[in-house]
């Protein structure tokens, strides 16, 4: 079929696939991170049928980023096989030295219109390739990317005295780029603008700012840019990326009105006054159909009230209504606003201090009416029980509860009472009581679909103490804290929905609750201590589970042996280790997680196809992966088609090789 398709349908086809975004191609490294360090290569296209590698391959090669001298070994070898690939070559982007390799590229892309290159590498970084390869093109535009750390990586020191010869020799340059940042960081940025100065056809000088060096938030012209200025073919200057804000007012902008070469080179706006401010003009079409306007309206409100920043601790304020820059000042503009924008204000309340739990409650004693728009509760902060208590006396379509404080055996049978039948989420520490209680209140939460129990209540736990079935909409289960009668009265019931369970990184035990329900969970999560217990054979209990997570902290870590289990798993695809996001591994940690992962055996999970870590930070860079221990374990991994994923659960990808001469 694809044999059929006229090359110029094919081209238009493949031309987006293929195609690298100006705004990539131009942007300069952000924290030795390179716009491109997470993309995936587009050649796979080429492998499809000779008539797609006919028309993809000018459309590979038109734009050629480098990012490691594999990359440039590789691309260096292709180019002396077949030095016509060369000449489709329109933009390159190099960003490192890449030695010898360099050369040969250049010396074949003789078609090279833009040229991105930087001079922030590392000391090691060989360069004469690029040293003898600059003097034989002939580019359009030069991107030339330095950042103020220069002075501390400096490895560029003799390819800025070739690359300031090229400027001045380069014929067809036009377009010039450089990165902005302090002049006592300048670098050599100094040698750059005075031979920009004596570039014959330079037309445009195009500035980028780096990140905390933004040119409009300077005192004064920048020493480069007067320089670069005193250029007679210049013409223009200009932002790669719009300054924020109003830039009339800064005092660069003053700067540059008492230079008239550099006002008329930046074409500076005009200050913005009333008078050039356009009316807004409401659409008729809009206001002749009610239905669609209150839509329209009720929708942009839900992003201005639902979606607000949770820092907007007064907007249940009765003191704020006079606010005029906060969400609660929308609702003032009119009668149809604050008609279509209070059930969003009260649908989802974010309740961050006592004072504003306080509030809500007094406003919803005043307006019964607006507890019934109340379906999902979040508190941070109160002080007493009787708060929370009153407060939710007044929500009776509460569907989601959640809270991290504790609260009492009592509020929490209050709640059950009044307004259990709605709810489905629940999320609530509780004290436990002096006494054991009746699992009976659980019959009170007949929609419950996700409960995260954090209390060590005791249970009576006798044979008619709870209905098997109760819970029967429950489906996801999380425990944290919790006495062992809390599973023996979940193993009374049926629990037919339920497919999900999480226990802490501090919890034992469960042997009976995994047994009777095991067979039903494709998700479960359990700490180091229960997969290591031999009294809890997880995987015979349950043998449809999809993914395992483990809970760790510092005093129970993973250790080699902890999937030298003697059971297998048929249908396990994935393994999740949690811990918290911002723990470092200690070196002992290192190295039972390297004899972990050198273990796995496929054998006994061969549906394995993933392993994620919430430690995993994958390198940048070419000389960070050399020393990346993640990057090591996810390559052997891959040996055994397991990909080794991080918190996001973005994996690694193979690179290619670089390999020394003999």
């Amino acid at each position: 079929m694809a044999s059929r398709i006229p090359d110029e349908i094919l081209n238009e086809i493949l031309s987006p696939a293929l195609k690298v975004p100006e705004e990539a191609f131009s942007a300069p490294s952000t924290g030795f991170q390179s716009p491109f360090y997470r993309d995936e290569s587009s050649s796979a296209f080429l492998l499809v049928s000779k008539s797609w590698l006919r028309v993809a391959t000018p459309l590979l090669y038109n734009v050629v980023i480098i990012r490691s001298k594999a990359q440039a070994q590789a691309l260096a070898i292709v180019f002396r096989a077949n030095p016509d690939l060369g000449r489709f070559v329109r933009k390159l982007r190099v960003e490192g030295g890449y030695a010898s390799s360099m050369h040969k590229i250049l010396q074949t892309s003789k078609n090279i219109t833009d040229l991105f290159i930087t001079l922030d590498m590392p000391r090691s970084d060989n360069t004469c390739g690029l040293c003898r390869g600059l003097p034989l093109i002939d580019p359009a535009r030069v991107i030339i990317h330095c950042s103020p750390t220069y002075y501390t990586r400096r490895g560029g020191g003799k390819l800025v005295d070739v690359l300031t010869e090229c400027i001045q020799k380069w014929k067809n340059l036009s377009v010039a780029q450089v990165s902005h940042h302090d002049e006592d960081d300048s670098g050599p940025l100094d040698d750059i603008s005075r031979a920009l100065k004596n570039a014959k056809s330079l037309d445009t000088l195009v500035i980028s700012d780096e990140p905390h060096y933004e040119l409009f938030q300077e005192w004064e012209i920048p020493e480069y840019i007067s320089i670069i200025a005193t250029n007679p073919s210049l013409r223009h200057i200009r932002l790669r990326a719009q300054p924020r804000g109003d830039v009339t007012r800064s005092d660069f902008y003053k700067e540059l009105q008492r230079n008239v070469r550099l006002e008329a080179l930046f074409n500076l706006p005009a200050p913005i006054t009333a008078s050039a401010t356009k009316p807004f003009i409401y659409p008729a079409k809009l206001a002749a159909d009610r239905a669609l306007e209150d839509l329209i309206w009720s929708r942009v409100l839900y992003y201005v009230l639902c979606e607000r920043d949770q820092s907007d601790y007064l907007l249940y304020d009765s003191d704020s209504a006079d606010d005029d820059c906060g969400p609660l000042a929308s609702l003032l503009v009119s009668k149809k606003i604050a008609r279509l924008g209070i059930p969003h204000l009260y649908e989802s309340p974010r309740l961050e201090t006592a004072r504003e739990m306080k509030r809500l409650t007094a406003r919803l004693k005043h307006q019964p009416s607006l507890g019934s728009l109340v379906r999902h509760l979040s508190i941070k902060k109160y002080y007493g029980d009787q708060d929370l208590k009153s407060l939710v006396s007044h929500t009776p379509s509460l569907v989601s509860l959640r809270t991290d404080l504790s609260i009492t055996w009592k509020v929490f049978n209050d709640l059950c009472k009044t307004t259990g039948s709605s709810l489905r989420d629940v999320q609530v520490s509780i004290a436990k009581p002096t006494a054991p209680v009746s699992p009976g209140i659980f019959s009170l939460l007949p929609q419950i679909h996700r409960l995260a129990w954090d209390c060590k209540t005791v249970f009576s736990t006798g044979p008619t103490s709870i209905s098997v079935g109760t819970f029967d909409a429950l489906a996801d289960l999380s425990v944290e804290a919790f006495d062992p009668s809390f599973l023996t009265v979940l193993s009374r019931m049926e629990l037919p929905s339920l497919r999900s369970v999480t226990f802490g990184d501090k919890s034992t035990g469960g042997d009976v609750f995994l047994k009777k329900h095991g067979k039903k969970l494709v998700q479960l999560t359990v700490s180091v201590l229960q997969i290591m217990d031999s009294g809890t054979p997880i995987f015979r209990h349950c043998p449809s589970l999809a993914s395992l997570g483990i809970s760790c902290d510092a005093k129970n870590i993973p250790s080699a042996d902890t999937l030298k289990l003697s059971e297998s798993h048929a249908c396990l695809a994935k393994i999740v280790f949690k811990s918290p996001s911002y723990y470092d591994l200690t070196p002992t940690e290192e190295s039972e997680l390297m004899l972990m992962f050198s273990d796995v055996d496929r054998t006994r999970f061969p549906a394995l196809r993933e392993i994620q870590h919430p430690s995993c930070i994958w390198p940048t860079t070419e000389r960070e992966t050399a020393k990346s221990w993640w990057a090591s374990w996810a390559e052997s991994l891959l040996d055994q088609d397991i990909r080794l994923v991080d918190e996001k659960g973005v994996g690694w990808r193979r690179r290619l090789q670089f390999t020394k001469k003999n």
